[in-house]
């Protein structure tokens, strides 16, 4: 459900008229993504992600306006994870990116946050540090915000990095 509110739809719902079903209709009509759902269910599940707190509802002159809020908004980037990937750079600009993080073992997004670094590609150069040859400030910051990691992960563009010959063989730089 939180899907289908990323993606720029706002509802427009009437809970306090008895009819407020029938507010859907104009919505469901014409967009696909809305088909398999009925008014009944849209409504029980806006309610439901109104109650975790995803979705704010504000007052209009027309009833009740439905957006996704900003819990709601960090819980979809949750779900972004599964899809991030890193364009090539070609030609490469001779730049590493380097990534270094200080997260305690206790808290539970450490491993998270190297199992995704090593899904998209960086290559692990120490305990804590990795390094990738193509721009990934935005990737590197989601995925310290997804994580919440704010102020354990930096990362670094370095244009001369001694001894990088296994380095441009991982990474097939030629």
């Amino acid at each position: 459900m939180l899907a289908l509110l990323k993606i720029g739809v706002v509802l427009a719902v009437a809970f306090t008229a008895p009819n407020a079903l029938a507010v859907f209709a104009p919505f469901v009509r014409g967009h696909k993504e809305w088909e398999p759902y009925y008014p009944s269910s849209l409504t029980r599940h806006t309610m439901k992600l109104w109650r975790k707190g995803y979705v704010d509802v504000k007052e209009t002159k027309d009833g009740f306006t439905v957006v996704i809020s900003e819990k709601g908004k960090r819980e979809v980037l949750r779900y972004d994870l599964e899809n991030l990937s890193i364009q090539r750079q070609i030609p490469w600009d001779g730049k590493w990116r380097m990534v270094f993080f200080d997260v305690p073992t206790r808290h539970g997004s450490r491993n998270a946050f190297r199992e995704y670094l090593k899904s998209m590609g960086f290559f692990l150069m120490q305990k804590s540090v990795y390094i990738y040859p193509y721009p990934c400030e935005r990737e590197v910051k989601f995925l310290r915000e997804v994580l919440d990691l704010p102020h354990e992960v930096k990362l670094a563009t370095v244009s001369t990095l001694e001894n990088d010959d296994d380095l441009r063989r991982f990474f097939r730089l030629g």
